[in-house]
């Protein structure tokens, strides 16, 4: 149990921005990140449809309020990125609601502000959105990690703020959330994709003979060649008897020494595009 916000010193996993900014739309499935977007998100290609445009913006917007601040001029900004018709009314709440921020206790008051903007539906049907941003850029700004909202927990999250929930509550809630950041931002030995191939490798008859693993596949950031200090081995597992994997996971992890991540080969996850096009098949 998370009972502290975790900061970070001079930088952190760049990752973190990339996944929190691609699931601030609400359409995304929470599956759907593929090479593709990335590559989209890192400006090596152009987007090719609606919600690569819609993230490509809100990148912008994020850098921009993680350089300049939270300010009202600034909210003006992103909202004119994405053409938003912003209530003269509603604005003018808002910008009387960050005037009033002491910034004395950042989480405290990114999360009231989180609560502002999807309570009084600021944004209109952007306000889940813009709530995200905010959020995260005020924490930003004071070197606490940011928080990935996935979509299926933060529809809930939204339903309990329209129904009164509490600001204690609410922070509890998002104290735990931090869960994600902290994994992604957890740093390991840098090794290449050969490398973790041929060290897993070395593992295949003791998988096999102990755990039952039939077959080992590679896939994810080693598997696209995006892999950093920060990423973790995604390996599909084909075995005789699934309830074993999650000790065929940690001897994996033990053996190589960098986090481990096995999904069962008969997952539907495992049917994704990018996961059946970026393979390495070790055994």
């Amino acid at each position: 149990m998370i009972t502290k916000v975790p900061t970070y010193k001079d930088s952190y996993n760049p990752k973190i921005d990339y996944r929190l900014i691609a699931f601030s739309d609400m359409k995304k499935d929470f599956h759907e990140c593929s090479l593709n977007d990335y590559m989209v998100y890192l400006g090596k290609i152009q987007p090719d449809n609606p919600l690569q445009v819609d993230m490509c913006k809100t990148k912008k917007a994020f850098e921009l309020l993680k350089m300049k601040g939270v300010s009202i001029d600034i909210v003006d900004q992103c909202a004119d990125m994405f053409k938003l018709c912003f209530n003269a009314e509603k604005r003018n709440r808002l910008k009387e609601f960050l005037f009033q921020l002491k910034m004395e206790h950042p989480f405290d008051d990114a999360c009231e502000l989180f609560m502002f903007i999807v309570k009084k539906k600021i944004f209109n049907e952007w306000s889940q959105k813009f709530a995200i941003l905010l959020f995260n850029a005020l924490l930003v700004q004071h070197q606490i990690l940011p928080i990935i909202f996935y979509p299926y927990y933060l529809f809930d999250l939204c339903e309990l703020v329209e129904s009164g929930i509490t600001i204690d509550s609410f922070k509890e809630l998002i104290l735990q959330k931090f869960s994600n950041s902290i994994h992604y931002n957890t740093a390991h030995e840098l090794i290449d994709d050969e490398e973790v191939t041929k060290r897993v490798k070395k593992l295949s008859e003791e998988l096999k003979s102990k755990y039952g693993v039939i077959h080992l596949t590679i896939t994810g950031s080693f598997a696209k060649k995006t892999y950093t200090q920060y990423s973790d081995l995604d390996v599909i597992l084909e075995m005789s008897d699934y309830k074993k994997i999650a000790e065929a996971e940690a001897f994996i992890q033990e053996k190589i020494k960098i986090p481990v991540d096995a999904i069962q080969a008969n997952d539907s996850f495992t049917r994704l595009s990018d996961l059946q096009t970026y393979r390495i098949e070790v055994f």
